[in-house]
């Protein structure tokens, strides 16, 4: 009798884990991070930095700051000058850069800031004097009420939150890339291990019926890709990319560059068409470095590039290439990145 109920028990746990895994693959879709580019509304906004004359400039983000989001009627942005972890300011304002107010000063500068919805979550950090810099906890803020609640205290050294997906009731989270699920309440109460849910390393983005995963090998400057089933998590397909990480990915096709030029990959067949030759002075090692890859805007793929003009002068410069083909145009933007 008694194994019969821990069987019934088992089998309901992997019924409901089962169950769980596709919904919360398809609300990670919904996550959204700081970038450079953004659409919102039928605009394009940018960073100043790299703002082209149609598009609509972020005022007070730099190549530093790790980019912004648009929520509603509000920029959210960070104010970091120079890498590493380190406490910082984050910001929000209206859409013209004015009204700014400070969400909190003491923000993860090395972390990443996620946007779900009209919430952000982020964690916070305070440099001790016996131990260093240390998370001080993670927090949400409501952009309608402009108030911050409290997920987590503070973690340990060798813990580093990252947001993995959400629902009405629980923010879902690790503490280590490969670590284990865990989830919190969104008014902190009952923290707690996931189990038998096992999350995807790796994961890269959700489409349709499938999700996609990479792994970079930056030792041989190659890329694996995997599609699984939405339904059921099967490996569909796989492939491996001469490039150290993507590009962007859209309806299945993933877009990546190397030192023959820039290439699109057709995930349903593995077909590999070049889309454009490397621009002139263009080193093929080092694209999307600003922004973590591409941002497709319309038809077209923007993507910063190191460019190797004169000795202390712009060394990288913001290029797009059609999706069908074409050549990588210079887009009369520049700047220095040390």
């Amino acid at each position: 009798m008694e194994l019969a109920l821990l069987l019934t028990l088992t089998l309901t746990g992997s019924a409901a884990a089962a169950d769980i895994l596709p919904k919360l693959l398809a609300n990670s879709g919904k996550i959204v991070t700081l970038n450079h580019i953004a659409e919102h509304g039928g605009r394009v906004y940018a960073s100043g930095f790299l703002c082209k004359p149609e598009w609509n400039p972020v005022p007070g983000v730099n190549i530093y700051t790790g980019g912004f989001a648009v929520v509603g009627d509000a920029f959210i942005y960070k104010r970091p000058q120079g890498t590493g972890p380190f406490p910082t300011e984050l910001y929000r304002s209206d859409l013209r850069g004015a009204r700014e107010t400070v969400i909190t000063r003491d923000v993860d500068s090395y972390s990443d800031v996620w946007v779900v919805g009209d919430r952000i979550i982020y964690a916070s950090m305070a440099d001790k004097p016996d131990s260093g810099y240390v998370c001080t906890g993670v927090f949400w803020y409501d952009v309608n009420a402009s108030k911050s609640t409290r997920l987590l205290n503070a973690l340990s050294s060798d813990d580093f939150f990252s947001l993995v997906s959400f629902n009405d009731t629980y923010v879902y989270y690790r503490l280590s890339p490969s670590g284990g699920l865990r989830r919190v309440r969104w008014d902190g109460l009952d923290d707690e291990a996931l189990k038998g849910v096992e999350f995807p390393v790796g994961l890269y983005k959700v489409e349709g019926k499938y999700y996609y995963c990479v792994s970079i090998d930056y030792s041989e400057d190659k890329t694996e890709v995997s599609r699984y089933s939405m339904d059921g998590g099967n490996l569909a397909d796989s492939y491996i990319i001469n490039a150290s990480g993507l590009l962007a990915m859209k309806d299945g096709c993933v877009y990546f560059g190397n030192n023959a030029g820039v290439f699109k990959m057709d995930m349903n067949t593995g077909e590999t068409v070049r889309l454009a030759a490397l621009a002139p002075k263009v080193s093929g090692e080092s694209f999307g470095f600003v922004f973590g890859g591409g941002v497709i805007v319309g038809n077209d793929l923007y993507f910063s590039a190191c460019y190797n003009g004169q000795a202390d002068a712009a060394n990288s410069r913001l290029y797009k290439v059609p999706l069908n083909g074409g050549q990588m145009v210079y887009q009369n933007v520049e700047w220095f990145q040390s």
